[in-house]
């Protein structure tokens, strides 16, 4: 589920200007929680660095993503908790 995760959603995390650092999918009775860590290329410089809006912006295009492709099945989304964060 991982790796299907990743080739979903690391093209258009990249298109949006952003590197993906890590992405958990730890699933549970019921649903789950997908984390998805992102940085700036190249890491934090001198006054650039991801902030709230951005992993907002994140998340909105993942949830999109995943109500389109639904790789996690529609009934365990339902409670499936989206978090990103740097």
């Amino acid at each position: 589920m991982r790796q299907t995760l990743i080739s979903l959603l690391e093209p258009s995390i990249m298109a949006l200007g952003y590197e993906l650092v890590e992405l958990e999918f730890n699933a549970h009775r019921g649903g789950g929680t997908l984390r998805i860590y992102i940085d700036l290329p190249g890491g934090e410089t001198e006054g650039h660095r991801v902030t709230v809006d951005d992993c907002a912006a994140v998340s909105r295009m993942a949830s999109e993503m995943l109500d389109a492709a639904d790789p996690i099945r529609s009934e365990d989304r339902k409670s499936t908790r989206l978090n990103s964060s740097h």
